[in-house]
């Protein structure tokens, strides 16, 4: 008798089929639990809580499009002209910005790590050279090369004779840095106006376990904690020549 007649459920020789794919994406924002004024948001060892309650949608933990959307204003201050300030946001800010990330499902925290900013300028060091290059842009991994210095000029002279043209290379010209200042310090009119930068990390270039984790979760909730760190440690926030006042 061959397995034409047989009744699916007798195929014991054929491999279980499923479907995991997706016929409609629905984009909702989860907002803080507390810490939504700008004040808090600001305030030294603040714990910042994001909570999913997990009864409404199936979530994927790992797909690119969960993550944070940070929004973020900064002054320049370093003299009389300071909206034309060589201090621009270093490379990964947003994770400078803590002191702690904590992530937990059900009630059980299932990672924890102190420095995040430290952590995930290693993590993205690692990645492939497009990332460095172009992609890790959306998430503002815009690392310095090079020299390392707060140098946007690729040439210092450019010498001419009566047949040549010779240009100076700038052994300090920093290319991260220039990308960085040429997307974070657009024009502005005077010294007091913000300058305004948004970016989105997903969340599993932040969390290991979102990362690695696959399935489809419904009716189990998570949660996100941040901990900013306290007044007079954000120097890893900012990067300039002779001054990091913003």
């Amino acid at each position: 008798m061959t397995s034409e007649v047989l009744p699916d459920y007798f195929r014991l020789h054929e491999p279980l089929m499923y479907d995991n794919s997706v016929i409609k994406t629905n984009i909702f924002e989860i907002f803080p639990v507390n810490g939504v004024a700008q004040t808090n948001l600001n305030q030294n060892g603040f714990n910042i809580r994001f909570i999913y309650n997990g009864v409404n949608s199936f979530i994927r933990l790992n797909s690119p499009r969960i993550g944070f959307r940070v929004r973020c204003g900064f002054i320049t201050r370093t003299n009389a002209n300071a909206h034309d300030a060589n201090t621009t946001l270093a490379s990964n800010y947003f994770g400078h910005l803590f002191q702690r990330m904590k992530f937990s499902i059900a009630g059980r925290t299932i990672e924890q790590f102190n420095n995040p900013g430290v952590l995930l300028d290693v993590l993205q060091q690692t990645k492939n050279q497009s990332y460095r290059d172009k992609d890790g842009e959306i998430s503002h991994f815009i690392p310095d090369e090079k020299s390392g210095l707060a140098n946007n000029i690729p040439i210092t002279a450019t010498v001419a004779d009566s047949t040549h043209l010779t240009s100076a290379v700038n052994i300090d010209f920093n290319p991260g840095y220039d990308r960085r200042r040429q997307l974070f310090n657009y024009t502005v009119a005077g010294n007091d106006i913000v300058r305004n930068v948004e970016c989105f990390i997903p969340l599993s270039d932040i969390f290991g376990f979102a990362e690695g984790f696959t399935k489809l979760l419904k009716f189990i909730g998570f949660e996100i904690e941040l901990t900013r760190k306290a007044a007079g440690e954000y120097q890893d926030c900012v990067f300039g020549a002779a001054n990091t006042d913003i």
